[in-house]
C-alpha cells in the first residue's frame, strides 16, 4: 500500500490523507458514466426497435419541456436536504427505478408511453447523478486539493465511459439487452456506497481540523431571465459563446438522429443494436481519452483557441458531406466517433478558454443559466426543426445531412468571429486585472493567451506588468522565460524581484550575470530574489552558497539571505547560532539596524525551545520600527510563549498593530485565556483593550466567542461596542459557532433599560431653568450620542439572536427618514422579536409614546425618575469616564454645592480626566461657597 501511495503521489501528486477519499470519488464517477452509458444504450434500442426513427424529435421536445417542468422542484427539495441526502435519495430513486423498468421491459409491458417515459428519464437520470458528483466533490476537496486531483478523477469518468461501452457490447449478447437495467442497478448501488464512504471521509476530516471551516450559504438561482439575457447581449463575446453553444446542442441533436435513424434500418436484432451502441461508445471514449492526452494540449499550446475552436466544426463538416454521398453505417458510425472524440477532448478545453477573460461576477451570473437553459431551447429547436423537416418537408438523411452543412457552416463563421472577441476582452480583461490566477493553473493555456500576456509586458503600468508575469508563472509552460530577462533591470522594484523568481531554475550566463548585479539592489526583496536564484537549490554549492551570504560583510546581504531563507522555506538547520545573533546586536552606527533586523529575522528560522529565543524579547522593545517588525514576524514563526505579552502590547501601535495581530493569530485557540485577561484588565491602555475583539473574532473559535459574551459589558461604552462589533463579525463569518441566547437576551434588555434611563435624565436636564447653559447644552448632546449609540447595540445584539442580515435591514429601515420604511421594519421585527423584547423596544421605536411609557414607572424598566441633582450624582459617581467628568463638570459650573461630596470623592480618579475636572469643579465649589459665607 505504502508503494501505491507513493507511485500516486509521484505521478498525480496524491498526499497523504487524499489517497482514500480520491480512490472513492474516481470509482464513484466511473460507477455513475458507465451506468449511464449503459443504460442509454438499452434505452435508443428499445425505443428504436418499438417505435422507430419518427418518433426521436418528439422525445427531444418532452425531454426540454419535462426538464423545465421539474428543474424547480429538484432545486427546491436541493436546497432544503443536505447533500448527502439529496444524493442518498436521489441514487436510491435512480435505482428503484432502474428495477421497475427492467421488470416492465422483461415483462413485455413495454407500451409506447413508457418507452416515452423510459427515454426522458435517462437523460434527466445522467444529468442529475453527474451534477450531484461534482457537487460532492466540490465539497470534499478544497480549492488547492481540487486544483491538482480533479484531472486523475475526472479520467475516472473517462475509464467509466469506456467501461460501459464495452460492458454493454458484450453483455447485450450475453444477458440480452433488457437485463443489463438490472446491473446499472447494481453499478448504482456501488455508487451510492462509495458516495457515502466520500461524506464520511469528509466528515471526518472536518471534525479534525483545528479551525472549523466557513459553511456556504446557497448560491441564488432565481436570477431573472430577462436580466441575463440582457447581460448576454450586450457583450458581443457573451453573444457569440451563447450562438456557438446554441448551435452545437442543435446540430448534436440532428447528428444523434442520423445515427438512430441508420442503425436502426441497418441493425435487425434488439440485442445487436444494443451492442452496437455499446461498441460507439467505446471506440468514442477511447479516440477521445487518447486525443486529450497526446494532442489537445499541443494544440492548444502551438496554433492557439483561434484554430482548436474550428476542429469540432470542420470534423462534422467534412462527415456530414460524406453522409449526403454515403449515409450508410459505417459513415455514420464516422460522423459520430469524431464528434465525440473532439467534443469531450479539444472542443471542451477550448470552449472553457472562452469563458476565461469573463470577469468572475458576470461569469457566475450566466454560465449556469447558459449551461442549463441553452442547451434545453437548443434541445427544443432540434426537435422542432427535425419535425418539419422529416414529418412535413420528409427529407432523407443525405438531405439532412446537407442541412447540417449549412449549420455547420454559421457554427464556422461565429467560431471565426469570436476568435477577435475573445482577443479584445482578454485584453479588457487584463488591463482590468479580472482573469483569475487558478483559471489558468487548472486550464490548458493556448498560444494566443500566452502572446498576448507577453505583450503585456511591455506595458508602462507596473501593476499590469506583475499582472501578466503572476499569470505567465501560473501556466504550464516555460517557452515564454526569454521574454522577461529585460525585466530584471525594470524600473518596478517588484518587477524586478518578480522577474528573477520567475527565472527559476533557467540557466543563462547572461542572466547570472545580471542576477549578481541585483545584490546591490536598494530594495530587499530584489536582494532576497537574488539570493535565492544565486543559491538555489539544484545549483551543487548551495548550502555553500548560502552559508556564504549569511556571513557576508554587508548586513543588508545577510539580510536579505535569511529573508531569501524565510520566503522559500530553504534548510538551514546550524547555520544560525549565538554568535551570529551577538555579532548583529554588537554592530552601531549605520550598520545597526541593518544588522538588528537580520537579527530578528534570523530568530524566526530557530526552534521555538531554543535560548536564543530570549534575544526576540530585546529585538521587540528596540527603538527602530522595522527592527521590531521583523520581530514580530519571527515571533509568530517560532510561536514563542516570552515575546507573547510584548506582541499584545504592539496591538496598540497603529505602525505594528497588522503585524502583531497576525502572529498572534499563528498561536492559535491556545491564546484565548491571555486574551480574556488582557481584554478585562483594566490596568491595561484602552488602545490595546480595543483591538484584542477583533483579534478574538478572527480565531474563529467557540473559545473566541464564549469570552467576547462574557465580556460584552464594559465600563467604556467604546470597548462594549468593540466586543459586539467583533461578535457580529463572528456571526456571519463563521456560522458554526453557538452563541449563548440567554447571556444575549439579558444583555438585549440591559441596553433598553440603559436607553430608558438616559432619556428619563434628558428629559429632567431639559426641563431645568438652567437648560441652556454651555455645560447642560454639552450633557444633552452626549445623552443623545448616548442613546443613539445605544439603540445600535441593541440592534447588534438582536443580530447576534436573529438572522443578521433581518436585523441589519430592519435597522436601516428605522434609521431611514421615510416614514413607510419606519413602519415596514416595525411590522418586520412585529413579527421576528420576542414578546418581552417588542414590549420594551416598540415604545423606543416609536417616539410618539416613549415619554408616556417612561412615565408609568413599568418595574421592568428599573427606571425611577429623580431629580436634577439625582442624575447628575448618578453620573459622577458611575464607571463611565466621559459622563463622570460631564457630570462634575456640571456641578461646577452651576455651582451645585449639593454635589460637592460626590465631586470630592473623584479627585482621587484614577481617569486623568475625571481627576482634572473634579479639581476645577471643586474649586469653583468652593469659591462660591467662600462668596455666599
Amino acid at each position: 500500500m505504502a508503494v501505491v501511495r507513493k507511485i500516486l503521489n509521484r505521478i498525480f501528486d496524491v498526499r497523504e490523507g487524499e489517497l482514500l477519499r480520491t480512490s472513492l470519488m474516481f470509482f464513484y464517477l466511473f460507477l455513475v458514466i458507465a451506468s449511464y452509458i449503459t443504460a442509454s444504450a438499452v434505452r435508443d434500442s428499445l425505443f428504436l426497435k418499438s417505435l422507430g426513427t419518427k418518433q426521436i424529435p418528439y422525445a427531444y421536445l418532452l425531454i426540454a419541456i419535462v426538464v423545465g417542468l421539474i428543474s424547480p422542484f429538484y432545486l427546491r427539495a436541493a436546497s432544503k436536504a443536505s447533500l448527502n441526502q439529496l444524493i442518498r435519495y436521489t441514487s436510491l430513486a435512480a435505482v428503484l427505478s432502474l428495477l421497475v423498468f427492467c421488470w416492465v421491459f422483461i415483462l413485455h409491458f413495454d407500451t409506447w408511453w413508457m418507452l416515452y417515459v423510459f427515454y426522458i428519464w435517462v437523460s434527466i437520470f445522467g444529468a442529475i447523478t453527474t451534477s450531484q458528483f461534482w457537487l460532492l466533490a466540490n465539497h470534499a476537496f478544497d480549492p488547492r486539493e481540487a486544483k491538482r486531483l480533479f484531472a486523475l478523477i475526472g479520467a475516472g469518468g473517462v475509464l467509466g465511459g469506456m467501461l460501459g461501452g464495452s460492458f454493454t457490447n458484450y453483455g447485450a449478447q450475453w444477458f440480452g439487452t433488457e437485463w443489463l437495467l438490472l446491473w446499472c442497478g447494481g453499478f448504482m448501488v456501488t455508487s451510492m456506497l462509495l458516495a457515502e464512504g466520500v461524506w464520511k471521509e469528509v466528515t471526518l476530516k472536518s471534525n479534525a481540523d483545528s479551525k472549523p471551516r466557513r459553511k456556504l450559504e446557497p448560491r441564488t438561482t432565481g436570477e431573472n431571465i430577462a436580466t441575463l439575457w440582457k447581460l448576454i447581449r450586450s457583450s458581443r463575446h457573451l453573444s457569440l459563446l451563447t450562438a456557438i453553444l446554441g448551435i452545437t446542442v442543435i446540430i448534436d441533436s440532428f447528428t444523434d438522429y442520423q445515427l438512430k435513424y441508420i442503425s436502426n434500418h441497418s441493425i435487425g436484432s434488439k440485442d445487436q443494436l444494443t451492442a452496437f451502441f455499446g461498441t460507439l461508445s467505446l471506440y468514442r471514449g477511447i479516440f477521445s481519452f487518447l486525443f486529450q492526452i497526446f494532442l489537445t494540449s499541443r494544440i492548444l499550446k502551438g496554433l492557439g483557441v483561434g484554430v482548436s475552436i474550428l476542429f469540432l466544426p470542420t470534423s462534422l463538416l467534412l462527415s456530414s458531406l460524406l453522409m449526403v454521398f454515403y449515409p450508410a453505417l459505417w459513415a455514420v458510425k464516422f460522423l459520430k466517433i469524431s464528434d465525440g472524440s473532439f467534443r469531450f477532448s479539444i472542443h471542451r478545453s477550448s470552449i472553457e478558454l472562452l469563458y476565461l477573460p469573463i470577469p468572475l461576477q458576470v461569469k457566475d451570473r450566466v454560465k449556469g443559466f447558459i449551461d442549463i437553459f441553452i442547451d434545453r431551447v437548443g434541445l427544443a429547436v432540434g426537435g422542432l426543426l427535425l419535425l418539419l423537416l422529416t414529418s412535413v418537408f420528409a427529407l432523407s438523411i443525405p438531405q439532412l445531412s446537407l442541412f447540417v452543412c449549412g449549420m455547420v457552416l454559421v457554427w464556422i463563421f461565429l467560431s471565426i468571429s469570436i476568435k477577435q472577441e475573445y482577443l479584445n476582452s482578454f485584453r479588457l480583461a487584463l488591463e482590468k486585472k479580472t482573469i483569475e490566477p487558478e483559471a489558468l493553473r487548472v486550464r490548458i493555456t493556448d498560444s494566443t493567451t500566452r502572446d498576448t500576456l507577453i505583450r503585456a509586458l511591455q506595458s508602462l503600468d507596473e501593476r499590469q506588468v506583475l499582472y501578466a508575469l503572476r499569470l505567465l508563472r501560473d501556466m504550464n509552460s516555460t517557452d515564454w522565460l526569454p521574454d522577461i530577462r529585460p525585466l530584471i533591470k525594470h524600473p518596478s522594484a517588484k518587477v524586478r524581484a518578480l522577474s528573477i523568481e520567475c527565472l527559476g531554475i533557467h540557466d543563462d550566463p547572461e542572466i547570472l550575470a545580471w542576477v549578481t548585479d541585483c545584490l546591490k539592489d536598494p530594495d530587499l526583496e530584489v536582494r532576497a530574489e537574488a539570493i535565492h536564484y544565486l543559491s538555489r537549490p539544484q545549483a551543487s554549492n548551495s548550502l555553500e552558497k548560502i552559508t556564504e551570504f549569511l556571513h557576508h560583510g554587508d548586513y543588508s546581504i545577510v539580510g536579505a539571505a535569511i529573508h531569501s531563507i524565510l520566503n522559500h522555506g530553504v534548510p538551514c538547520d546550524g547555520l544560525i547560532d549565538q554568535k551570529f545573533i551577538e555579532d548583529a546586536l554588537a554592530q552601531q552606527g549605520e550598520a545597526r539596524d541593518a544588522a538588528r533586523i537580520a537579527a530578528a529575522c534570523a530568530l524566526g528560522l530557530i526552534s521555538p525551545s531554543s535560548p536564543l529565543q530570549g534575544y526576540l524579547k530585546i529585538l521587540l522593545q528596540d527603538p527602530s520600527t522595522e527592527v521590531v517588525r521583523n520581530a514580530i514576524r519571527s515571533a509568530g514563526r517560532t510561536l514563542s510563549p516570552e515575546a507573547l505579552p510584548l506582541l499584545i502590547q504592539r496591538l496598540a501601535d497603529r505602525r505594528l498593530r497588522s503585524e502583531a495581530r497576525e502572529a498572534l493569530l499563528k498561536y492559535g485557540a491556545e491564546i484565548v485565556g491571555i486574551l480574556s485577561q488582557n481584554l478585562n484588565d483594566v490596568n491595561q491602555p484602552t488602545s490595546v483593550r480595543a483591538n484584542i475583539p477583533k483579534l478574538l473574532s478572527l480565531l474563529g473559535r467557540q473559545e473566541a466567542a464564549d469570552v467576547l459574551i462574557q465580556s460584552i459589558r464594559q465600563p467604556d461604552p467604546f470597548l462594549t461596542y468593540r466586543v459586539i462589533k467583533a461578535l457580529n463579525r463572528m456571526r456571519v463569518n463563521f456560522l458554526e459557532l453557538s452563541f449563548k441566547h440567554e447571556a444575549i437576551d439579558s444583555h438585549i434588555l440591559d441596553d433598553i433599560r440603559d436607553y430608558y434611563q438616559f432619556r428619563a435624565m434628558l428629559r429632567t436636564m431639559e426641563s431645568s431653568e438652567s437648560g441652556y447653559s454651555a455645560a447642560l447644552q454639552l450633557l444633552h448632546k452626549t445623552l443623545r450620542e448616548r442613546m443613539d449609540q445605544g439603540l445600535e447595540r441593541v440592534f447588534r445584539l438582536l443580530g447576534l439572536r436573529y438572522p443578521p442580515k433581518d436585523i441589519y435591514s430592519a435597522y436601516n429601515g428605522i434609521r431611514s427618514q421615510k416614514s413607510h420604511l419606519r413602519a415596514s421594519a416595525v411590522e418586520f421585527l412585529d413579527n421576528l422579536l420576542r414578546p418581552d423584547q417588542k414590549q420594551l423596544l416598540f415604545p423606543i421605536l416609536e417616539q410618539s409614546s416613549l415619554d408616556s411609557f417612561i412615565g408609568k414607572g413599568d418595574p421592568r424598566l428599573g427606571v425611577l425618575l429623580k431629580s436634577r441633582s439625582a442624575y447628575l450624582h448618578d453620573l459622577i459617581v458611575g464607571k463611565d469616564p466621559w459622563l463622570r467628568t460631564l457630570g462634575i463638570y456640571v456641578a461646577g459650573s452651576l455651582k451645585l454645592s449639593v454635589l460637592a461630596g460626590s465631586v470630592q470623592e473623584s479627585l482621587d480618579a484614577a481617569d486623568m480626566s475625571v481627576r482634572e475636572t473634579a479639581r476645577w469643579s471643586w474649586d469653583r465649589l468652593n469659591d462660591f461657597e467662600g462668596a455666599r459665607a
